[in-house]
């Protein structure tokens, strides 16, 4: 199991006085610990004269709208600058707790499962009973730690591949067109084949960790 953490946006909820007291807190961590945050978007020094500027407005506030406009414009300001710090300080932490925490911030934990390549996944299987013209039918099941659903390779440069619309593909190859239905629970159907042709097929499994092994080759004659 492995923990990736997050800058926790705390201070969207805080009041402009506690925002003051949070951006001259981080701007003071930032400063104690200048080896870690070496480059960040608003520095530890120009973070606490954010603080104490803000402070200083909400003091000053005496009913007039100019000194609300002004307070106001001044906590926007604060706002800007730890939005902007939140990525500088988790570029730095690389999803590290314990580094964000030395930036005066909370963090936030994502845990992710990491898994292994995928295994040998169940070949393709023709089903012989298949007797309409141009359609061949396949059975298939996807192996363990599949995370992807469909990868195609191809060599030749006219090939397009279209999704239509849920598990349906249309492959064209030139002016040949194949229509794909893919399913890794029911049966997969692949018509606008050419009757008398040998079609070869191997099958991948795919997940973040990488590709599996091939099935190897399954051959049958298209009906």
């Amino acid at each position: 199991m492995k923990t990736t953490s997050n800058v926790l946006q705390e201070w969207d909820d805080m009041t402009p006085l506690e925002r003051a007291a949070f951006i001259i807190k981080h701007g003071k961590a930032l400063v104690f610990n200048i080896a870690t945050f070496v480059v960040v978007a608003n520095t530890g020094v120009s973070c606490q004269a954010a603080g104490n500027a803000l402070i200083v407005l909400i003091t000053d506030l005496n009913g007039t709208e100019e000194a609300e406009n002004a307070m106001k414009a001044q906590d926007e300001i604060v706002i800007g600058m730890l939005n902007a710090n939140k990525l500088s300080v988790e570029g730095y932490a690389l999803g590290s707790c314990t580094i964000i925490q030395l930036a005066g911030m909370k963090c936030t934990s994502k845990n992710t499962t990491m898994t292994g390549i995928p295994v040998i996944p169940v070949a393709f299987a023709f089903d012989k009973k298949s007797v309409i013209k141009n359609q061949l039918t396949t059975g298939s099941k996807a192996g363990a730690n599949v995370y992807a659903g469909l990868v195609f390779g191809w060599t030749d440069a006219s090939v397009s591949i279209l999704r239509v619309s849920g598990d349906q593909i249309v492959i064209s190859v030139g002016s040949v067109e194949v229509l794909l239905n893919v399913s890794t629970t029911t049966r997969n159907t692949m018509t606008g084949l050419t009757s008398g042709e040998e079609l070869s097929v191997e099958k991948f499994d795919v997940n973040p960790s990488g590709l599996s092994a091939g099935t190897g080759t399954v051959e049958s004659i298209v009906p």
